[in-house]
């Protein structure tokens, strides 16, 4: 290992400080001292080289950085996605930990399903998809699917609002009203989450297999998020939960054998006051109380017309955790665990300054990579010009490089042997 630092400063001087007690020639004197000052200028070459070596490396992780962001915008371009909202995504996602790249891709996936969202709420969708995702501790990759599927099924970024209403309006009225659904529906999500058995994907998962049956019923995403959490804590997967409650909804609509006949009959009040079935979180409650005035065939025969032989054990566990329901559902509509408090504790931690941190790392590398591209732009051209003249045949320039390249290729296939022999020629020397 060579000598680096104060050690090799240490033994120039002595070099320099001992060449005249030990060599009496002068010449020899000059050799040896100029030898030292060489071995000094050797040293400072090498931190130059490698701190040369480091900054290219630097810019080469730039260089990289700024061609995914790059990418990422083009993509959201394509997508329909507007030049000037990328810096507004790209500030969003730093504040949340986010690099702009990624930040970008999310936007980009938002903006492919902009005629769910409209354009002008592209942002506000992806941040409330990274935000989703760190509160459900799940990829934005996974949040921005779930939530597109779920706002396609019940439109909650614009709740009760038409899509005639919406198309009046300017575009900061929509975007406040995104901003404010989006909100209180994480509210709910996370309250329910906090407060149930049940993981945001789960929750989600569960959901997105009937929300649209439910959306057209009537039922408030805290409503379907309370009948999901139920079922998964009475020991049903999500796909089984999901897939009863989607059979349960279509049964009920479409009065299949006599489902919607029979639970009007147990149950009157299940109807409104325009002839229209109540939420199914509301009726929950109602089949309970008049479940005791049957027998247990009875009650049997009821739960398999509602949900037919595959499912009526799922609803009948619904029944029977009729309260956990209205709980739920209770204090998923007073938002109790608000998503935004939530992210800031996860932010205000050590890990989560380091991710904030990161970002802003990651971002003034995109940065400075960008200033970059240009010059590697230039070196790239630079590179396949002086490669064209060299496979152009017969050129003096191209044969020498040719030949400097067979010469480099083999000394390095001879340097094992090389480096052998000059060993053994050292240890015999050293051996006198």
């Amino acid at each position: 290992m060579g000598r680096i630092g104060a050690s090799r400063v240490f033994f120039d001087i002595q070099a320099i400080f001992r060449a005249g007690q030990l060599v009496q020639d002068a010449q020899a004197q000059a050799t040896l001292v100029q030898s030292a000052f060489l071995d000094s200028f050797d040293a400072i070459t090498d931190s130059a080289a490698e701190m040369i070596e480091r900054i290219g490396q630097l810019a080469e992780v730039s260089a990289e950085a700024a061609k995914n962001f790059e990418e990422a915008s083009i993509q959201f371009e394509k997508f329909g996605g507007r030049v000037e909202q990328v810096e507004g995504i790209t500030a969003v996602g730093e504040a949340l930990g986010f690099a702009a790249d990624q930040a970008v891709v999310a936007g980009s996936r938002m903006a492919q399903v902009q005629s769910l969202f409209g354009a002008e709420t592209t942002p506000i969708a992806t941040q409330m998809g990274m935000q989703f995702g760190l509160i459900g501790g799940i990829g934005t990759e996974d949040a921005m699917l779930r939530l597109i599927s779920l706002q396609e099924q019940t439109n909650f970024m614009f709740g009760q609002v038409s899509r005639s209403a919406l198309d009046q309006m300017s575009a900061f009225e929509k975007q406040a009203i995104a901003a404010n659904e989006s909100t209180r529906i994480l509210n709910q999500l996370n309250t329910v989450e906090n407060r149930s058995a049940a993981t945001m994907v789960q929750l989600t998962d569960v959901m997105n297999r009937f929300a649209a049956q439910a959306h057209i019923a009537g039922d408030s995403v805290a409503q379907m998020a309370a009948l999901s959490a139920t079922l998964l804590e009475a020991g049903e997967t999500p796909e089984r939960a999901g897939t009863a409650l989607n059979f349960v909804y279509s049964r009920l609509a479409a009065n299949t054998n006599g489902a919607r006949d029979a639970l009007v009959e147990l149950v009157p009040a299940a109807v409104d006051s325009t002839g229209s079935l109540k939420p199914l979180a509301e009726i929950i409650p109602l089949i309970s109380a008049e479940m005791g005035n049957l027998t247990e065939e009875e009650r049997a025969l009821f739960t398999k017309t509602i949900a037919g032989t595959r499912h009526f054990n799922k609803f009948t566990k619904l029944i029977e955790n009729s309260s956990r329901v209205t709980e739920l559902t209770a204090v998923a509509m007073a938002e109790l665990s608000p998503a935004l408090d939530e992210i800031n504790i996860m932010l205000e931690a050590q890990t989560g300054q380091l991710k904030l941190v990161q970002a802003e790392v990651d971002n003034l590398n995109i940065e400075f990579g960008e200033k970059l591209l240009p010059t590697y732009v230039k070196v790239a051209e630079a590179q396949r010009n002086f490669l064209m003249i060299l496979t152009e045949g017969g050129t003096v320039t191209g044969a020498f490089v040719e030949g400097i390249a067979k010469f480099h290729k083999l000394m390095e296939l001879t340097r094992p042997m090389r480096e052998f022999v000059l060993g053994i020629q050292g240890a015999n020397v050293a051996m006198g």
